[in-house]
């Protein structure tokens, strides 16, 4: 019978990825004789207050903490398993509709917005690692800086975790475990989370979460030269503890403190070579490793230190007043920060770019006060919003270029030169090749920000709504001040200046309700991102002010839900055009990359999500995502090596060419079965299924680096019990389909040899993943 009921199950999965009339016609064939709730209501905050995600007028992919349990999505990188227009790109830089942030820089925020608890994070490394004891993650496609703090020019992953609960103690431990048996050594992880809620009063109550998590790398060092650090484990461990106090009937307090440290490579910089290019200069030194390149190539060699630290946490206190029945106010304020200290390899137990450091201090304080109202005919909310933010990064590259030790001394490398000797070398260089760059940059960001639904009639409803941000930026650079190199990777530069921009964005839309269980909508945004710097200068340079970016968005959608809430199909179109994009390109008169506003990128497609509950004990999930994103105009594109458009200058435009990591067809599907058994509680069974089309992750869209179409197939079993126990046993990828996390072009032999040797990241779904997890509630 079981045999029977999977088979059923992807037969209805074929035909829901075919046609969702197919479907609704099957569907209606069921037994309607049996009573049933439907499919579960979704609550979503993608305007900032609670909403019917059915209601929203708003491209939002809701992910509850069941949906990343029956995907094993254990942090905010993977969550691409879930939402089909969320990709991850290289140095883990996250897109949506197939625009980001392109630029490797931290002196730029990114396009796609994080807000954790209500509060927008200007880095990535804000986030944590884990996700424990989550209430709601939404990935909200399009501009959405209206109303969630700062920048979100292409869109916004906004998470919640769960609020101490009144009135009752309650506590879960979690331990999970992974075992990738395709990886060097058979590598594992271990991830533990706990949470206990106590009340402490009639009125309030404490939340305190906790996990520990032990990550092995994917890609391993065979061979290690010399006593480098190697710190290639990944260890995490977090505390987050939450109070929350009702005051009284129309007031309460909600604290969030929290601390996170995280230790290790694994998941950031597990890097190999794919491929060597013909010519390459690194052949023999990469052989000698024992290392054969490949697209499944899992080891590298090192002589350097590989490691990296970072502490992170904050503070944040939410104050809500109910003025009356329709007014409330509330006011958020939060401080975060992170440290981080790290330094990797060039990847060979050779040296040639053996120290690649940094050190980065990162402080933000950010207060918004909001006026919610809500009357018969308008509900909206007016607020103003300040951040601030501190930034200090020392960034030190050096090494040998290959360059046998015997030569550097002598003219003309003159590393380590004796002066006193006498000879040809007027200066003892510190290093044969290198980069040496101290930057300061502060931030302010002032907002005034209004949003209204006009409630025309019945069925008409129009919102409206406007932002007006005023930025100031300062930077402190200084490039080369500190150590000699032979040859420098940049040019000697002291730069100090304040710049400033301000905009006025806004939305535009229109939603009929065509009956209680549809609504179709039209909207216009335009969205915004702050200002930056490019931190590579030279002294030459008339101009390092990065102006902002903006965003005209334009959707049409439809919500809506079928057979008496058995069948959701909801579906956006969308057409953005972005202008003055902020991306890395190369300035010719310089010889060097540098950040510009250098290109307009415009992204059409189609979004569709459909859920169905063919019977009570099987629920399907499909999303899609078809897309067609291209460069309008990229003038100063960096070739790749022996690119055949390339001018003399070594750039070319881009225009036509497809953004790093915008796939035209991506899609996700599961099917979950749950059945009954002998004790007290139920089974299940869960197929995921996960396609890509192929994406490249350079802007040249380089062939080498190109990575084809992904397949990546997951299967749970599991047992949730009435005792409050769950046992799950999961694979992820389960036909270990090898796929990077990025790919790029290895920078020594494009600039030395001219040729294309290619480098690969790898991230933990990068393999199969085996694994069991166990969780107690009580």
């Amino acid at each position: 019978m079981r045999k029977f009921a999977f088979k059923k199950s992807a037969l209805v999965v074929a035909s829901l990825l075919a046609s969702p009339a197919v479907l609704a016609q099957q569907l209606s064939e069921q037994d309607t004789a049996e009573a049933s709730s439907g499919l579960e209501v979704i609550q979503v905050t993608a305007q900032r207050r609670v909403e019917n995600l059915q209601e929203v007028p708003v491209s939002v992919t809701a992910i509850s903490p069941v949906d990343l349990e029956r995907k094993n999505v254990s942090d905010v990188y993977q969550m691409s398993l879930n939402a089909p227009s969320f990709q991850i790109g290289e140095d883990n830089s996250m897109s949506i509709r197939g625009a980001g942030t392109l630029a490797f820089s931290t002196a730029l925020d990114s396009s796609v917005a994080v807000a954790f608890d209500e509060v927008n994070l200007g880095r990535r490394f804000l986030m944590g690692a884990v996700f424990n004891d989550i209430s709601q993650i939404e990935v909200l496609s399009g501009p959405q800086g209206l109303l969630f703090g700062k920048n979100a020019s292409a869109g916004l992953v906004n998470i919640t975790t769960a609020k101490p609960q009144l009135g009752f103690a309650e506590g879960k431990v979690d331990v999970e475990y992974q075992l990738r048996d395709t990886t060097p050594k058979d590598g594992a992880s271990i991830i533990t989370r706990g949470m206990y809620n106590l009340p402490l009063s009639d009125t309030s109550a404490i939340r305190i979460n906790a996990h520990y998590a032990s990550e092995d790398p994917v890609a391993r060092a065979i061979k290690v030269v010399g006593d480098p650090k190697m710190d290639e484990t990944t260890d995490d461990y977090g505390v987050k503890i939450k109070y929350l106090n009702e005051l009284s009937d129309d007031l309460s307090l909600y604290i969030i403190a929290d601390t996170n440290k995280e230790s290790g490579v694994a998941g950031n910089f597990d890097r190999t070579f794919r491929s060597l290019g013909e010519g390459s200069g690194k052949a023999n030194y990469v052989a000698a490793d024992g290392v054969t390149p490949g697209k499944e190539n899992l080891e590298y060699g090192a002589d350097g230190d590989n490691y990296r630290d970072v502490e992170m946490g904050g503070l944040m206190a939410k104050l809500t007043y109910a003025i009356n029945d329709n007014y409330e106010l509330s006011n958020i304020m939060a401080w975060r920060y992170y440290e981080l200290l790290q330094s990797t390899d060039d990847n060979m137990a050779s040296n040639e770019l053996n120290i690649n450091f940094t050190d980065s201090e990162y402080d933000q304080f950010s207060n918004e006060i909001r006026l919610a109202m809500d009357f018969e005919s308008v509900r909206g909310q007016v607020g103003l919003y300040y951040f601030h933010s501190e930034q200090f990064q020392d960034t030190f590259l050096a090494g040998d270029g290959l360059l046998p030790g015997f030569l550097q001394p002598n003219f003309p490398f003159c590393v380590g030169a004796d002066l006193t000797q006498g000879g040809m070398c007027s200066i003892s260089n510190d290093y044969f090749l290198g980069a040496d760059r101290v930057m300061s940059m502060d931030t302010n960001s002032t907002a005034v920000f209004g949003q209204f639904d006009f409630l025309v009639s019945d069925d008409v409803t129009v919102t409206a709504g406007l932002r007006y941000t005023y930025d100031e930026i300062y930077i402190d650079l200084a490039n080369f001040q500190r150590y000699n190199f032979f040859s420098r990777i940049g040019t000697p530069a002291l730069r100090e200046e304040t710049n400033s921009a301000d905009n006025v964005s806004g939305k535009l839309s229109v939603q009929y309700q065509y009956d209680a269980d549809k609504m179709f909508y039209v909207s216009y945004s335009r969205g915004y991102k702050g200002p930056g710097y490019t931190d590579t200068p030279s002294a030459e340079q008339t101009d390092i002010f990065i102006q902002p970016e903006v965003v005209d968005n334009y959707e049409i959608g439809a919500k809506t839900m079928w057979l008496d809430n058995h069948l959701i199909v909801n579906a956006t179109a969308f057409s953005q055009q972005f202008d003055d994009y902020q991306v890395q390109s190369f300035d010719a008169t310089i010889s060097q990359s540098v950040i510009q506003n250098a290109a307009s990128l415009s992204s059409d497609g189609v979004e569709l999500s459909i859920t169905a509950m063919p019977v009570e004990s099987l629920t399907i999930n499909a999303s899609a995502t078809v897309m067609d994103s291209s460069f309008d105009s990229f003038p100063g594109a960096a070739c790749y090596p022996q690119q055949p458009n390339c001018s003399e200058n070594g750039t070319f435009d881009a225009a036509g060419l497809t953004p790093p990591t915008a796939a035209k067809f991506t899609s996700t599907t599961s099917a979950t079965y749950e059945f009954d058994l002998p004790i007290d509680g139920y089974g299940f069974v869960t197929f995921n299924y996960y396609h890509r089309d192929p994406i490249n992750y350079l802007i040249s869209n380089a062939p080498q680096t190109r990575v084809g179409n992904v397949d990546q197939f997951g299967l749970n079993i599991g047992v949730r019990l009435d005792s409050g126990w769950d046992l799950t046993l999961y694979c992820k990828n389960c036909t270990d389909e090898k796929v990077p996390a990025a790919t790029g072009i290895d920078a020594g032999d494009s600039a030395v040899y001219g040729t294309a040797s290619v480098v690969q990241s790898w991230g933990f779904n990068s393999v199969r993943n085996i694994g069991l997890r166990a969780s107690y509630s009580f």
